[in-house]
């Protein structure tokens, strides 16, 4: 091989060495940044642990113990958190003064004891808190709304439904309603001094009661309030109704009817907006099933 050939075959395999040292490297660097890449990204998984409907037992569970609803719905947690739902770290609430007075769609911390904090002028600050299997809402110590009670939520599959299918300005109300109707109502009575049977249907229909086929538990949602702070149902048919008192005592159901408020200004009788017990009264004994 003479010397030019000879130069050229060098030439060749010293760019080939080249070539393939630069692949090797940028393969290298590939590899590198990829690790890099890969243990640079922070992987946490939410804690889904408390997902579900949690309701609020010192509303539910003592209504219907005491079968009273206007006491206890001023209980002040129950005008922003009646229901919780919660779905990993969101929480939405729904309580009976509708989303413009304190409801909240907001982030929980999931990996603290203390879950949250809610804060406004008309209600107050107040924290949620983990307690084993239920919550708990406390108002700040420091708070100038004095409240010493443990509120207590507790998740309760059965209430799922309350979170869907929501309507109007106060979301839960019609399933509150239907609630007290079948938990507090319904059932057989007897009029007092009488065979003749009422039935107070779990969906709201009724059987018996004078010209009324339809029946309603007053949930007191809203702000506007004329019945002085009294349990009211109301009965219905196609064409009126009437709201009457109710107040159990052991087994007996008392209905007292509403009649307009009236009072004396400057001498003259004068209807208010307001209804007070009137003097029609009917008493229903409780039949057990």
């Amino acid at each position: 091989m003479d010397y030019k050939n000879l130069l050229l075959v060098s030439v060749a395999g010293l760019f080939l060495i080249s070539v393939l040292s630069c692949k090797n490297e940028a393969s290298t660097e590939n590899v590198e940044i990829d690790e890099i890449e890969s243990d640079s990204i922070d992987i946490v998984e939410i804690d889904t642990s408390l997902n579900g409907v949690w309701v609020l037992t010192n509303y539910f569970d003592t209504i219907v113990k005491h079968k009273q609803v206007a006491k206890y719905r001023l209980q002040v947690p129950t005008w922003f958190g009646i229901i919780l739902e919660i779905d990993g770290d969101s929480i939405r609430s729904y309580g009976s003064l509708g989303d413009y007075y304190g409801n909240f769609n907001d982030v929980i911390d999931v990996f603290s004891d203390t879950l949250m904090h809610h804060e406004s002028k008309q209600i107050g600050c107040w924290y949620l808190i983990r307690n084993d299997k239920s919550l708990l809402l406390l108002i700040d110590e420091e708070d100038p709304y004095v409240d010493s009670t443990k509120y207590i939520y507790e998740r309760d599959l059965s209430k799922k439904y309350m979170a869907k299918d929501l309507s109007g300005v106060f979301k839960i109300g019609h399933h509150v309603t239907n609630y007290f109707n079948e938990k507090i109502m319904s059932g057989k009575y007897r009029y007092l001094n009488s065979n003749k049977i009422v039935e107070f249907m779990p969906d709201g229909s009724l059987i018996g009661f004078e010209e009324f086929n339809e029946y309603e538990v007053r949930n007191y949602f809203g702000t506007l309030h004329m019945h002085k702070n009294l349990d009211v149902i109301t009965f219905k048919s196609p064409e009126k109704f009437e709201q009457y008192n109710w107040v159990f005592t052991n087994d007996r159901l008392v209905l007292t009817k509403f009649i307009d408020e009236e009072i004396m200004v400057n001498g003259k009788r004068t209807i208010t907006d307001y209804f007070v017990p009137g003097d029609k009264t009917i008493t229903l004994i409780k039949i057990e099933d």
